[in-house]
């Protein structure tokens, strides 16, 4: 057993030095990596135009949803570009 173990840590260091060598390989290519940023053409204007009527209470989370047409976590993630948006304006 501890030979077993001894060859999948041996196996998982090299893998791991593997995809270290690649993403540094990456970057000297000018690849950017991650999830791309969120500008404020990514986000339907529903999501603009309703997110004020929320704020201020008139509509609920579910309803808000209904109406942009995605769920609670596109709703989630997009509100600090909202008010980053505002900010610009």
């Amino acid at each position: 057993i501890e030979v077993m173990s001894s060859i999948a840590e041996e196996e998982r260091l090299k893998n791991h030095q593997r995809q270290a060598e690649g993403i540094e390989a990456a970057r000297a290519k000018g690849v950017k990596l991650g999830r791309p940023t969120l500008t404020k053409d990514d986000i339907p204007l529903s999501f603009y135009k309703n997110l004020d009527l929320y704020n201020n209470g008139v509509l609920l989370e579910e309803d808000y949803e209904g109406v942009i047409e995605h769920n609670s976590k596109f709703f989630y993630r997009r509100r600090p570009a909202y008010k980053s948006y505002k900010k610009k304006r």
